[in-house]
């Protein structure tokens, strides 16, 4: 038998009563249509009876409730459902007070006590019934069953009596019927405490309890208010305004200006043991501690910390290109053009984008150091953007396979003539994109298209590429084999090649022909033109893509567009 050290709280419970409440059970839908025949039966019988009850016909009441109660008299409370548990209770209380008035005080006096064995606690209408009555139901009560008080600190737990949840009355009074009984309590963040209790008939028995805690809450001042607090990796709360006067102080003799400092943040069920609390918000230095939790078993205090301040993390950017005149974007955002420089920037990682119609463009997701200058030089080219080998199965199922491995070790390497966009968004939203496609149209793609029109669209616009680069496997896991098509955004024929995940010299060669810049010489043409050097296996070869035509030069004067393809010269 498990003592504790008493303390004179009284506990407030809210838990369901024994006649509210029953074990939840899996039955078979032949089973749930006959218990609801049989509670509309039940029912039907408990309303005629009650306007038995009103027209003084106790007689014919006794009668209409017998039917609800010989069939379960033998039942015990956790082989019924919730509602039979409720009429049947309810039964018991009409016929025995039905009784009563016909006289037959021993006839109510079995009905109270078998009410009473279903639920101990159950509450007569103390208001509306005769007294005579209610002394009769307390004195039965008084036969068979005792009285809990209990007292426990906390105030908010769970009681079980026998493996049954209870449901205090006012003054924390629990009626168990007499015996030993069972009792457990339980709370979150506290032990369990568990005891045999010996419950006299008529008797009280007071209990007194203090649970003892096993977790502890953590209290966190930080300066400045907003930042996520995170207990090992699992965000748990963020610090909120205004300061209290106590924490204001505390942040006062951190040495940091109270105005900024936020409420205390209390974060509870923390484990003993070494954890780590990480703070962070947008545009400050993160912070990282490793705390000790230990249970206050004597207070159940907060563990407290001094106030955590977060250092300003913002920078300068400058920012150059080859030409000058591009659009620089931060974040999806545009914020001028280059050459280009912002202050107050929110240090850490940002998406940077560099781009000029008719020229090319530039991004990649870059780390800016917070305090410093950060200068970047870069030169605008076509972009190139890899969307990914996929494979597509016998049942159309499609997804995105990581069999490239050889072929990004190569792209990863870096290219002379183009740049590559890396934004995660960007390239996982493509990705998402090309399986949906692939599983809606699987006849398309073992037809030959890889990617359709709206995709190369799509790489047009969100990531501002002029080149789309897929793969496509329809093989078995076994089949190493992969065919891969690099498309213009301005055609949907693509320039095909066949790799081998198990033969990386492929991938090296097909990049070193990708990267490689076209051998044209002559006089000035005032046009941009890109040519892979990959063989597509035609008769006839497609030849150099034009992707920018300067205004008034020799190839906008003889009609050529952006999007020909240059056949011959001469």
């Amino acid at each position: 038998m498990k003592r504790l050290a008493a303390l004179p709280l009284l506990i407030g419970l809210v838990l369901g009563m024994l006649c509210a409440t029953a074990p939840l059970s899996i039955v078979s839908a032949q089973q749930e249509e006959d218990l609801t025949a049989d509670l509309k039966t039940m029912r039907a019988a408990f309303n005629r009876a009650r306007e038995r009850i009103d027209n003084l016909d106790f007689a014919g009441a006794s009668r209409d409730l017998s039917t609800i109660i010989e069939p379960r008299k033998e039942k015990k409370a956790s082989a019924l459902s919730a509602e039979e548990l409720r009429l049947l209770c309810a039964a018991y209380d009409m016929r025995g007070r039905a009784q009563f008035n016909l006289g037959m005080t021993r006839g109510a006096e079995a009905d109270f006590a078998a009410l009473l064995k279903l639920n101990p606690a159950y509450p007569i209408d103390r208001q509306t019934l005769s007294p005579k009555v209610v002394d009769l139901f307390d004195r039965v009560r008084a036969k068979i069953a005792g009285i809990l008080v209990l007292q426990v600190d906390p105030p908010r737990v769970r009681v079980l009596v026998d493996g049954d949840p209870v449901e205090p009355q006012e003054g924390g009074k629990v009626p168990l019927l007499s015996g030993t009984r069972t009792l457990r309590i339980e709370a979150d963040g506290y032990d369990p405490y568990e005891e045999m209790l010996a419950v006299v008939s008529g008797a009280e028995t007071r209990k007194t309890l203090r649970l003892r805690p096993n977790r502890r809450t953590l209290q966190f001042i930080t300066v400045p208010v907003g930042v996520v607090v995170s207990i090992d990796g699992q965000p748990a709360g963020t610090t909120t305004g205004p300061a209290t006067p106590e924490s204001g102080e505390l942040a006062r003799q951190a040495g940091a200006d109270p105005k900024n400092a936020s409420a205390p943040l209390l974060l509870g069920m923390v484990t003993p043991g070494d954890h780590k609390v990480s703070f962070d918000r947008d545009c400050y230095t993160s912070r990282t501690l490793t705390v000790k939790v230990t249970p206050d078993p004597e207070q159940n205090a907060p563990l407290k910390f001094t106030p955590v301040v977060l250092q300003d993390a913002r920078t300068e950017l400058r920012l150059t290109s080859t030409p000058s005149g591009a659009d620089v974007y931060v974040d999806g955002d545009r914020k001028g053009t280059t050459p280009f420089a912002l202050q107050g920037l929110c240090g850490g990682e940002r998406d940077l984008l560099v781009t000029k119609p008719e020229v090319g463009s530039w991004s990649e997701r870059v780390r800016l150091t917070a305090g410093e200058l950060n200068t970047l030089d870069v030169r605008l080219r076509p972009t190139l953007v890899y969307v990914g080998t996929f494979r597509l199965d016998e049942w159309g199922r499609a997804v995105w396979s990581d069999e490239d491995k050889p072929l990004l070790e190569e792209l990863n390497k870096g290219l002379k003539t183009l740049n590559m966009v890396r934004t995660p968004a960007i390239l996982q939203g493509l990705r998402d994109s090309v399986v949906k496609w692939m599983i809606s149209a699987p006849a398309e793609v073992r037809a030959g298209t890889i990617l359709p029109p709206a995709i190369l669209e799509e790489a047009a616009t969100k990531a501002r590429a002029d080149l789309v680069l897929a793969g496509l496997m329809q093989g078995g896991e076994a089949d190493k084999s992969s065919t891969l098509a690099l498309y213009s955004v301005l055609h949907q024929a693509p320039d095909v090649v066949a790799l081998r995940a198990d033969r990386p010299e492929g991938a090296r060669d097909f990049v070193r022909r990708l990267d490689a810049a076209p051998t044209i010489s002559g006089p000035w043409w005032g046009m941009g033109i890109v040519d892979t050097l990959i063989d597509s296996g035609q008769a006839e070869p497609d030849g150099p893509l034009v992707v920018r035509v300067l205004p008034g030069g020799p190839a906008a004067k003889a009609g050529l567009r952006k999007g020909d393809r240059i056949k011959s010269v001469g």
